[in-house]
């Protein structure tokens, strides 16, 4: 289901930056802007499209963006670019950070509800109470099944309503600046809410586990530091919303594939930032925070054993090797200007695999969950397995870059910084499209 934007067309023919551009990496479709959305052989509802963009608030102050001129700041300009620039997306999932819930029906909701789209917000409560991520769903293919929204992210769980696909989303803003641990403590609370979540479908799953570091002398149980506080109400079971049902399975049924799992937004964060190895590698312990990555938090050892590692999609643009292929997606600053260019990626659009094939050495479930074998060590651990293959996947099939061969062009020109006449934010959308790829059944004995 595509859209149109209100008066799209005020915002000028600069906008427009049509010349198609594509190659392939590994099997996936690197296409420009005027190349989206590309074409498949495959049935539509095998593939999903989802996008991602920090739009940058409707009151942002601009102190010290001396390169962007006055008309440019202005939100009606703005806002005319944002609808524009997002009719292109062609998205089932419209993750936006920065949305002003009180603008928000105006801004965002009224023009996209005409289309079919529904949202979903992060707690409007705690920390900023008016900008905050939100999800826009294509309601007439999806339906949402339950929610659980936060101080910096909302996550959702949202089934194909044609099919038995579903997939947990996040779209998240996490702390900025020198705050690694912070952001390492919202993106525990992120994956514990998804483990959580995942284990309500089958309570025979093994539990998300976090191991406290020693108390220091004198601090009392009942107290805690303000970057545990988004990590604590992730399993208020009050603070979720469980809007559909899903029913678990009978005797001798096929097992649900567990629902695959998107994390995206504006991360704050390069690559090797705590927050981002813990999303990638669905763990992290003690031993893996170093000294670079500043003072740690309280709680460093967590496990996510339902949710597992993710994939960076984007990062199979590095398998070229070339200096600068993978794009970035914030820029602040102008070249030639008092103000130095700062560019760097801190957007990221992270996916569950494809899952792996089955094991061999799994022996097989009872109607429990339980292993057939005996309550034994290797028993539990075969159920651990378990999770792994039973996990639907997505499989990459396509990244759009933000900038097409002109505009990348001129962004190399002396003084030409974001926002400007045809870009509307300081940070740069991110899109994919993924095919579902769910684990091949097992019975229930």
């Amino acid at each position: 289901m595509w859209f149109c934007w209100p008066d799209a067309t005020k915002v000028g023919e600069e906008q427009e930056d049509d010349e198609e551009e594509m190659s392939t990496i590994d099997g996936v479709k690197i296409c420009s802007p005027g190349a989206w959305p590309p074409r498949f052989a495959t049935e539509p509802e095998r593939l999903v499209t989802i996008a991602t963009w920090n739009t940058l608030r409707r009151h942002y102050a601009f102190r010290g963006h001396s390169w962007v001129p006055s008309k440019h700041r202005d939100w009606k300009h703005r806002q005319d670019a944002l609808h524009k620039e997002m009719s292109k997306f062609s998205a089932d999932f419209l993750c936006l950070q920065e949305a002003e819930l009180r603008d928000l029906d105006k801004d965002f909701v009224e023009p996209l509800s005409t289309s079919g789209y529904k949202h979903v917000t992060a707690d409007p409560k705690g920390g900023h109470d008016h900008t905050k991520p939100v999800i826009f769903y294509n309601s007439s293919r999806f339906e949402l099944l339950w929610c659980k929204p936060k101080s910096r992210a909302v996550v959702a769980h949202f089934k194909e309503i044609t099919s038995d696909n579903s997939l947990i989303i996040a779209s998240c803003h996490l702390q900025g600046g020198q705050q690694a641990p912070t952001r390492y403590t919202q993106g525990r609370s992120i994956l514990k809410a998804i483990d959580h979540r995942m284990r309500s479908l089958d309570p025979g799953s093994p539990r998300a586990r976090s191991a406290s570091s020693s108390r220091s002398p004198g601090r009392k149980r009942g107290k805690r530091d303000s970057s545990s506080r988004d990590d604590s109400s992730s399993n208020n079971e009050e603070s979720s919303q469980a809007i559909g049902h899903v029913s678990r399975p009978k005797e001798s049924e096929t097992t649900p594939p567990r629902p695959a799992c998107i994390i995206c937004g504006d991360f704050n964060a390069y690559r090797d930032d705590p927050s981002i190895r813990l999303f990638k590698a669905g763990r992290f312990s003690k031993k893996d925070w170093i000294i670079d990555d500043g003072e740690p938090p309280r709680r460093i050892d967590f496990s996510a054993p339902m949710v597992g590692g993710l994939a960076d999609a984007y990062s199979v643009m590095d398998l070229k090797g070339e200096e600068g292929t993978r794009p970035y997606t914030f820029q602040w600053g102008a070249m030639m200007t008092e103000n130095k260019v700062h560019r760097m990626i801190i957007d990221y659009i992270l996916h569950t695999p494809p899952p792996p094939p089955p094991s061999p050495s799994s022996p097989p479930l009872d109607s429990k969950g339980a292993s057939s074998s005996a309550k034994s060590f290797k028993a539990k651990r075969s159920r651990q397995q378990d999770v792994l293959h039973n996990r639907s996947g997505l499989k990459l099939r396509a990244l759009r870059t933000p900038l097409g061969p002109r505009r990348r062009k001129e962004m190399a020109r002396n003084g030409v910084g974001i926002p400007n006449a045809w870009h509307p934010s300081d940070h740069f959308p991110l899109a994919a499209v993924f095919e579902f790829a769910a684990p091949k059944q097992r019975r229930l004995h």
